[in-house]
């Protein structure tokens, strides 16, 4: 039964980040499936919750595991930053007055926007901004915008 559970979970999880990541899972090969378990593993042990930032901890998580040639990869990092962005504007009990998030990727020197959907079957848009990057070294951070009032910079 915990076998029957624990495979369950994986299979939501892979999902949950490769549906909206195929560059990565490509990219990955054939190690996609038993990292992800691995990374399963490791947000238990470390008790990270999969919410709307997981394709942010499978990143972190990726370069933890010396996977440079991917999670330093432009393309997979905006895939990954774009799919969080996405996340973040389809769970509406996140910062509920906000209607726009911006995620800077010092690394990159990209920003990326994702807007909230004003119906719910609406599909949601992600798009390169030019913004001022925060000052944070190369972690990856976040502010959202409510009535075009922007908050301040947080880590991710």
């Amino acid at each position: 039964m915990i076998t029957a559970l624990a495979h369950f979970q994986a299979r939501r999880v892979w999902h949950s980040v490769f549906d909206a990541a195929p560059l990565t899972q490509e990219r990955l090969g054939h190690d996609a499936s038993p990292l992800i378990r691995d990374f399963i593993a490791s947000c238990r042990q470390q008790r990270i919750a999969l919410d709307w930032r997981r394709h942010v901890h499978w990143l972190r998580w990726l370069e933890q595991q010396g996977r440079h040639t991917v999670s330093h990869e432009p393309a997979v990092r905006k895939e990954l930053l774009a799919a969080c962005a996405s996340a973040w504007a389809h769970d509406g009990y996140i910062d509920p007055d906000a209607s726009r998030i911006v995620i800077a990727d010092p690394l990159t020197a990209q920003a990326l926007s994702a807007c909230r959907p004003s119906r719910f079957a609406e599909r949601v848009r992600v798009c390169h901004v030019r913004c001022e990057l925060p000052d944070s070294g190369p972690i990856l951070c976040y502010r959202t915008l409510a009535a075009e009032q922007a908050s301040p910079w947080h880590a991710l």
